[in-house]
Order: C-alpha cells, then sequence, then structure tokens
C-alpha cells in the first residue's frame, strides 16, 4: 500500500488542492473514484508543469479540439520562415521527389508547426510514434486538410537510448508479463550502441538478415507474440530491405525514408491519410547556419559573434536544462588526465552552442574559451581523455558541420528554427520546460546587450510552450486481455487504423490520452517517487487500462 499527498485539478473545477491517495484502493477526488493510474497521473501532473496545465485547462476536450487549439497564429518574426522552407523542399525532394517536397513545404508555410519531441531513428516507441499519430488526426481526408505531418527529430542521441534507434521495439509480449515490454530486435550491432544517430552509418543486408533471426527466435520462444511476425517479417523484408531504403548513405536517410514508408502501412481506410515527413532537426539546423553565419544580421551570427550578447546569453542559460553548465564543462577540461576516469566525472554538462564529435562517431561536450582580443577556441575532452580545439570562427564552424566534427546542440538548432523564425515546435514536457526558459534567457540577454531591442520584441512572441506528447490514442489488446500502448507493429497485427478507429482517436480526450500513456510517464518521474511505486505497478496499470478507457480508445 502506498500513500502519498499531491496537488491535483479538481474534477471540473480548476482548483488545486492537496489530497491523500491510498494507491491500489478506490479514493475520492470531488467526485470521482481515483484508481491507481489516476493517482499516478495526478502525481505526474505535480511534476511536470505543463502536463497539469494541459490537463486543468484541456483535459475534458477531444484531441481534434486540441489540436485546433494549438494551431499556430500568426506573428511577426525576427528572420523570414522562407529559408526553413527551401531546406525543407530540398531534403524531402531527395527522398521523396518533386511533389511531396512541394507539398511539405506549403503546409509549412501556411502552418508553422513541427513536431520535436522525437528522438531520430526508425519510429517504434510508443510515445514518439503515437505524438505523430495524433498530429495526423486532423490532417486527415479534407481536401482543405494540411497533407503532411512534419517532424523534426533529435538526433544527437546515442543509438541504445530510451526510444531504441537500434533496431525494433514489441509492445505485445508474454501474456502474463507487462512489466518485460517491450522487447528488443537489434538491427546495429550492441558495439555501435554509443554512436549518435546523426553519424551513423547505415545498415546492410547482413544485419537485416540478423535481426530477422533473432525475432524469429524471440517468437519461437514465446516471448513476443505471435501476431507479430506477420508485421516483423514484412517491415524487415519489404522495408528495411527496399532498395529505396538500403541503398541510402546514412542511417539518418535510412529513418526518414523507413517511417515514411512504415507510415503507409498503418492506415485500412479510403480516406486521404498525410505523408509522415521525419528529419533530423540537426541537419535542418545545419541546413539554416550555413545561410545564417555568414550573415551577420541573423539571430544565431549575433548570438555566436557579438562578444558581449554571447556573454550574456552563457550567463543567463549557465546550468539550465538542455544548455550547459560551464562549471562542469571546466572541471572537465582541467581534469588530472593521469587519474583514471577523473576526465568524466562531470556527467550532465551540456555543451555549448556544438557538440564536438570524435572518430568514433560519440559526441563531446564542447566550453567556449577566450583566448585573446576577438579570439576564441571551442575545446572539449573526448571519452578517451583526448583534447579537441577548435577555432571559434564562421570559417571553422562551417567546415566542422559539413566534414563531421561539430553538430549544433538543441540550444543552436531551436535558435535557428523556433526563436529566429517563429516556427512552434511542440514538445514533451521537458522541452516545454527548456524551451521557454531558453527563450526568457534569450530575451533578457538581448535587452540586455543593447541595439536588439526589436530582436527581443520579436523573440519574445513565439510560441515555445505547445505541448503535444506524452499521450496515447491506440492501445492494443493482449491475449491475457490486457490493455498496452499499441506501436507500428501491434497496429500492423490488428490490421490497420480504421475509419471507426480514426474518428475515436478524434473524440478521445486529452485526459484519456494520458491515462493511456502512463506506463511511459512513469519512467519519467524522479528516482524517488518510482521506488516509492509498487514492484507490481505495470500490472495495475494494464487492468486500470481496460477498466478506464476500454469504452472510449481505439484498440487494436
Amino acid at each position: 500500500m502506498f500513500t502519498t499527498s499531491v496537488k491535483h485539478p479538481a474534477a471540473g473545477s480548476g482548483e488545486i488542492f492537496n489530497y491523500q491517495i491510498d494507491l491500489g484502493e478506490p479514493n475520492r477526488l470531488g467526485q470521482a473514484t481515483t484508481t491507481f493510474t489516476e493517482a499516478c497521473l495526478a502525481i505526474a501532473c505535480q511534476h511536470f508543469g505543463v502536463l497539469g496545465a494541459t490537463i486543468e485547462a484541456h483535459g475534458h476536450q477531444s484531441l481534434s479540439a486540441y489540436l485546433s487549439a494549438i494551431a499556430p497564429s500568426p506573428i511577426g518574426t525576427f528572420q523570414p520562415v522562407a529559408d526553413l522552407l527551401d531546406i525543407v523542399h530540398t531534403q524531402v525532394k531527395s527522398l521523396f521527389g518533386a511533389a511531396t517536397a512541394r507539398q511539405s513545404a506549403s503546409d509549412l508555410e501556411r502552418s508553422p508547426l513541427v513536431l520535436t519531441a522525437n528522438h531520430h531513428g526508425v519510429t517504434y516507441f510508443t510515445q514518439d510514434f503515437q505524438g505523430n499519430l495524433i498530429l495526423a488526426l486532423n490532417r486527415m481526408g479534407d481536401d482543405d486538410a494540411l497533407h503532411t505531418v512534419p517532424v523534426f527529430a533529435c538526433g544527437t542521441v546515442p543509438l541504445d537510448n530510451l526510444t531504441y534507434p537500434l533496431g525494433l521495439l514489441c509492445y505485445d509480449t508474454q501474456a502474463d508479463a507487462p512489466h518485460d515490454s517491450p522487447k528488443k530486435i537489434p538491427v546495429f550491432s550492441n558495439k555501435m550502441r554509443r554512436q549518435m544517430v546523426s553519424c551513423a552509418k547505415p545498415f546492410d543486408p547482413a544485419m537485416v538478415g540478423r535481426a530477422q533471426q533473432r525475432a524469429q527466435k524471440l517468437i519461437g520462444e514465446g516471448a513476443i507474440s505471435a501476431t507479430l511476425d506477420r508485421a516483423i517479417q514484412t517491415i524487415l523484408k519489404r522495408d528495411y530491405s527496399h532498395p529505396d531504403v538500403a541503398d541510402l548513405p546514412s542511417y539518418t536517410l535510412q529513418s526518414t525514408a523507413l517511417n515514411h514508408r512504415i507510415w503507409g502501412r498503418l492506415f485500412n481506410t479510403n480516406r486521404r491519410t498525410p505523408e509522415l515527413i521525419t528529419l533530423e532537426l540537426e541537419k535542418v539546423a545545419i541546413g539554416l547556419l550555413e545561410k545564417d553565419l555568414i550573415n551577420s544580421d541573423s539571430l544565431a551570427h549575433c548570438v555566436m559573434f557579438d562578444a558581449k550578447l554571447r556573454q550574456h546569453v552563457f550567463n543567463m542559460l549557465d546550468g539550465q536544462r538542455a544548455c550547459w553548465r560551464s562549471q562542469f564543462l571546466l572541471r572537465r577540461l582541467h581534469a588530472d588526465q593521469a587519474t583514471a576516469n577523473n576526465w568524466a566525472s562531470a556527467a550532465g554538462c551540456g555543451t555549448m552552442l556544438f557538440w564536438g564529435l570524435d572518430d568514433r562517431g560519440r559526441r563531446v561536450p564542447l566550453y567556449l574559451r577566450n583566448v585573446g582580443t576577438g579570439r576564441a577556441l571551442l575545446c572539449g575532452i573526448d571519452d578517451r581523455g583526448k583534447l579537441l580545439e577548435m577555432p571559434f570562427t564562421v570559417q571553422s564552424i562551417l567546415e566542422g558541420l559539413q566534414n563531421d566534427q561539430l553538430l549544433p546542440s538543441i540550444f543552436t538548432s531551436l535558435l535557428a528554427i523556433s526563436l529566429a523564425r517563429g516556427v512552434v515546435c511542440a514538445g514533451g514536457y521537458f522541452q516545454c520546460e527548456y524551451l521557454p526558459t531558453m527563450q526568457r534567457g534569450l530575451v533578457k540577454a538581448l535587452k540586455a546587450t543593447g541595439g536588439y531591442s526589436d530582436a527581443a520584441a520579436r523573440v519574445a512572441q513565439v510560441k515555445t510552450d505547445t505541448y503535444l506528447s506524452g499521450m496515447i490514442a491506440v492501445m492494443r489488446s493482449t491475449e491475457a486481455g490486457h490493455l498496452i500502448p499499441a506501436g507500428p507493429l501491434e497496429i500492423m497485427a490488428g490490421g490497420g487504423l480504421d475509419d471507426d478507429a480514426l474518428e475515436r482517436m478524434r473524440a478521445l480526450t486529452v485526459r484519456d490520452a494520458h491515462i493511456g500513456a502512463m506506463g511511459e510517464t512513469i519512467q519519467d518521474l524522479p528516482n524517488e517517487e518510482k521506488e516509492r511505486l509498487p514492484v507490481d505497478w505495470h500490472s495495475k496499470l494494464v487492468k486500470d487500462a481496460k477498466h478506464l478507457l476500454s469504452e472510449t480508445i481505439s484498440v487494436v
């Protein structure tokens, strides 16, 4: 039995109050009965401010209504969006042709909103995958609707991160072991697990063959439901092995192509469905930086090369999430190299403006060191203790980006895409914390520097707290009768999303969509909260899901 005290919006009242939850037993919350899952949602609302605010303001709304509520409004941006449209057009055309490229650019111009909650790679992780599905809901059928679903996914993550770009994720596992989900089918060797997705080499036919063997072994052992067999084999044989995918020169491009192909297998409807366009966030940002760094009036150039503004930005954002910790970066640089692992003691130090890349494709935190009047160096220590140095000049940065020696940080990417050009980056509860923090810090730095009043006013107008993640709109019914979040394999195994499923998704409330996602939301809670949960919390969630959601959510 687990008892805690949290703050939670009272049902329908908008009032915040404290109450006690006896997890696992029925409780009273106003007039509502609290299950274990609802209690966990209350805890999540307390820890993640944007989640709580979204439930309070929009929890009763349908997903379709919520998508309309977060649609972008016109603002006066510091830089025009045209450069971004050109880059999207170029990158999409090379993979999917001129017509899709024109449509992607046109849609983005008409509605400058992109989903940036995802990690790049082939999207099986249900929180990322279902965010894509939800964004697509208001883009179905109607000729006047947008025809593409734009996703800019972060590539500065290792191949073995939580979303598992290393291979496939299967959520329909052993009927009696909901805690044992998802099962992993690797495509890449485990030796490559720490490489950044952004610079990973492409997979080859031999790797796909080994993944097929691994899948058959897991199905034969009963670890993965046999109902997924056909879907797994279809994707591996027809998509991973297709020349349009297999012949691409990088995993970044293979992922974009695969996500597009797999997406087309998910729908069982005659209505028009939008195309999924997943581009790597950093590659889009590099395209913009190639223009911005040679333009002294661009926001990125001013932030990087106006020394006074740059120092204000560094001071304002030092220690903030997804930015940098100068104390840790300096400690890493100055550590005694002779002491084993001493140089690596500063975990979570972030990076200043760019990540370095070592010769194994692993990222290196960088510190910008002033070395004389108007001169600076990007400096970092890789995980083998080797010093990396690079002059901080426009030419050197451009060469580093083009030669796979540098990657833009999250701050630099969002600076060029969102803060400079006003694109609404819809993210999860973490991004809805750090992107507004970046915005506030940048605005303060611009005002403190002087001469940037117009830039400060325009950057301040950008919408940075748009939340569109952490929700599940489709679940899978297992052989044991559990309801679990569905990934693409589970949806394919269930026959695809038909018109009835799509209408149920559109009508699902924002609150119920969060109820369905609690298994992944719990993973993001602070450790002290997770440690207090009962050991069988996975089982409690799947049982609650059937009780709470079976009448409202789409089930495959």
